[in-house]
């Protein structure tokens, strides 16, 4: 029995000791669990507050809506890499762009150590600029505080290093505008536009003679009033001592006649102050006139330096298009100079498109404003179609944004032939210069006018006049003689004719074209012009302007590249599908191996003398550039109609989607056609100098052939606006 009692005692102690035990070990793990929560949560705050950006460098975005401006901000950790480039399936960037000239190992950024951060250009070496210098492959660059990257044509960003500034004053000091600005000027794009210094100081020293012809008529009016107030206050006195000496000696008579003389004097010097002061008047409405005309100068240069600086990127954005696509189109912007009626130069913005290297036509500006935006939407559709090659050869040239009719029949230059000598029975005879589009000298033109008789002969001395009003109800009869030109530029030195339209002509008198290639053709035109009877208004005409004749010649290397594009329509595609087998075999060799994105760059094919290439030789290049017929496309599905919301009109382009809005910064307003269904051709102007584009074109609205497939667009554009899976530490304010 004290056994058992024993053994009984030893199991409670032993429950005693198990259960104080398991009460220490519940204890615990409360404890512990309680531990790691409260790690957990704080964690999660860190976590949701982010990075603390005055402490961190980081890149900050630039956008063209203010709104969005620094709202993306990449942090730059030390001893870290940021790779910047376009997601695909096998690499995911930690900064993921997409669109026009962003490559899938686009470049890297590396914070090294104390703030010494480098980017290296990797594939997208050649659009990838610093403070507006493009960067090289596999070189290094050092960023600062305060430097502009862009990347692409689309996307700006700012270095910002908070211990040595706020990112505050960085976006308040730069914009969307002057950072692209900045990369146009350094790659070369606006030098043809800024004025050279001498041009400054031809504007300053203009300025300075302006001011001081205002000084010389001020001085001029003031010393005219001085002058007749003395004149008239010394008569006067004059006056009244002959007065005071008349009542003295002379009689009633004589006081008569002293008063004539004095009025006769009074209004002598009364006509000479006037006419001082028409003459000041008159020379103080010419120096006004000088600084309207400067002034209007100085707008019209303001206003053409803001449309060039809005241009340029498009330019740019469309060539990135064209050369991803394989397409062989070539954009570049020109200047056309042409005179105004009341003789002043006026500048004007063009697009001039190549194909194959041969200049084909020309856009007005607004034409590349309004087709960038289909430009865009092809290309999406193109990134996402499964069969690139299928995709480019089944659109059509009417829905082809590059596509426009060729313009072989090309303005070479305009020649002037001022027109006073007639209205005094003078031959006008000049070896006139013929100017181009952009104000050069591009050859000259002999012609004449010539006061003749009815019959044709000259004209009996009888019937000449002295003073040119006396014309005024008589018959005149004028012979204009288009001898010949020289000197025509080579390429466009073909079929040569001239044209001019002559006082109230509606149409311009054309002269018959001088067949074949010929850079001094001889037209030996003659025509007389009968202006029965001379008039006010004829008179002004020959007083005051000048004749203008257009020659024009045909251009041999647009006329080939058009008749190619038309006989091998697949030749882009099969270019594109080799430039992207090219690419494949590239990315298995490293980085430095590679073959230059450039090195493939097309070339013109089209030789320089286009005199000797006839119909024969034509059909034998059509037949060895034209790929084989391929099978013929499937009926792609008509694009979805566009929402009640958006006009359907013809004329207006189709308004980018929601997602298109928020991730691909907006570019120029579009600009619509008034008549789609017009193409884009050259029209005469009235103006001395070229114009191989009308001023205000139609323009043709077209869309792609394929609808956008939604889901895969949307998946093409992770960039820097959606952040991305790949992002290390990107925040939305």
């Amino acid at each position: 029995e004290a056994e058992r009692m024993r053994i009984e005692e030893d199991h409670k102690k032993e429950i005693a000791a198990m259960e104080k035990a398991l009460e220490g070990m519940q204890k615990g793990w409360e404890q512990r669990l309680k531990e790691a929560e409260e790690a957990a949560a704080k964690q999660a705050a860190e976590k949701a507050k982010g990075p603390d950006w005055k402490k961190i460098p980081h890149l900050t975005n630039i956008n063209e809506d203010e709104v969005l401006t620094g709202k993306l901000n990449y942090a730059l950790t030390e001893n870290a890499e940021i790779w910047i480039g376009k997601k695909s399936s096998d690499f995911t960037p930690d900064l993921p762009l997409s669109g026009i000239g962003i490559h899938s190992r686009h470049a890297v950024i590396a914070n090294r150590a104390a703030n010494i951060i480098v980017i290296k250009g990797m594939e997208g070496a050649d659009y990838t600029f610093i403070n507006g210098d493009k960067t090289m492959q596999n070189r290094e660059v050092t960023l600062q505080h305060g430097d502009r990257v862009v990347f692409g044509s689309q996307y700006a960003f700012l270095v910002v290093i908070p211990s040595i500034g706020s990112q505050g004053d960085l976006i308040q000091a730069h914009d969307f505008e002057s950072i692209m600005k900045e990369v146009a000027e350094k790659q070369g794009d606006l030098k043809s536009i800024l004025k050279s210094p001498e041009e400054l100081a031809a504007e300053k020293k203009r300025h300075e003679e302006y001011e001081a012809k205002m000084k010389e008529v001020e001085e001029l009016k003031r010393k005219a009033e001085e002058e007749a107030q003395a004149a008239l206050r010394a008569k006067e006195e004059e006056f009244q001592k002959k007065m005071k000496e008349m009542e003295e000696r002379l009689n009633q008579e004589e006081k008569r006649k002293a008063e004539e003389e004095f009025k006769k004097q009074q209004e002598l010097i009364a006509k000479e102050a006037e006419r001082a002061r028409q003459e000041a008047e008159k020379k103080e409405k010419e120096v006004q006139e000088q600084k309207r005309v400067e002034h209007e100068q100085q707008v019209e240069q303001s206003a053409l330096d803001e449309k060039l600086a809005r241009i340029l990127p498009l330019v740019k954005e469309a060539n990135m298009i064209a050369q991803e696509m394989g397409k062989p189109y070539h954009l570049s912007t020109k200047l056309q100079v042409h005179i105004t009626h009341k003789r002043r130069k006026k500048t004007e913005l063009l697009v001039s498109v190549s194909l194959e290297g041969n200049h084909v036509y020309d856009w007005h500006s607004s034409i590349l404003e309004n087709r960038i935006f289909l430009m865009r939407e092809m290309f999406e559709n193109w990134a996402d179609a499964d069969d690139k090659f299928e995709f480019l050869t089944s659109i059509p040239d009417e829905e082809d944004p590059f596509w426009d009719p060729v313009q072989s029949d090309r303005l070479i230059g305009k020649a002037e032939l001022f027109l006073k000598p007639l209205s005094y029975q003078i031959d006008a005879d000049a070896q006139a210069k013929l100017l181009s589009s952009e104000g050069k000298q591009c050859g000259i033109l002999h012609v004449a006018i010539e006061p003749v008789s009815p019959d044709g002969g000259p004209i009996a001395d009888e019937d000449l006049v002295e003073n040119p009003t006396d014309l005024i109800g008589t018959r005149m009869d004028l012979l204009v003689k288009i001898h010949k030109a020289e000197k025509l530029p080579e390429a466009l030195a073909n079929d040569v004719r001239v044209q001019y339209t002559y006082f109230l002509d509606d149409e311009p008198r054309k002269v018959p074209a001088v067949e074949g290639h010929n850079r001094s053709p001889a037209f030996n035109y003659s025509e007389v012009i009968t202006q029965d009877p001379v008039t006010e208004k004829f008179l002004d005409y020959l007083n005051n302007d000048a004749l203008s004749f257009e020659v024009y010649g045909v251009d041999k290397g647009a006329e080939i590249a058009g008749a190619m594009r038309s006989q091998a329509p697949s030749a882009q595609g099969s270019r594109q599908a080799s430039r992207q087998a090219s690419r494949q075999a590239s990315m298995q060799h490293t980085p430095a191996a590679r073959t230059p994105r450039n090195a493939g760059a097309m070339t013109p094919m089209i030789e320089e003398k286009p005199e000797e290439v006839d119909a024969d030789y034509l059909a034998d290049f059509g037949n060895r550039m034209a790929k084989p017929p391929a099978a013929k496309a499937k009926p792609k599905p008509a694009p979805a109609p566009a929402p009640a919301s958006i006009p359907t009109s013809p004329s207006v382009p189709a308004k980018p989607t929601a997602a298109a809005e928020q991730l691909v910064p907006p570019a120029a307003p579009v600009v619509s056609a008034s008549d789609p269904s017009t193409p884009a051709v050259p029209q005469v102007s009235p103006s001395p100098v070229p114009s191989q584009s009308p001023s205000e074109p139609a323009i043709p609205t077209k869309k792609p052939a394929a609808a956008p497939k939604p889901a895969a667009k949307g998946k093409a554009k992770q960039d820097a606006n959606a952040g991305g899976k790949g992002s290390k530490a990107c925040t939305i304010q």
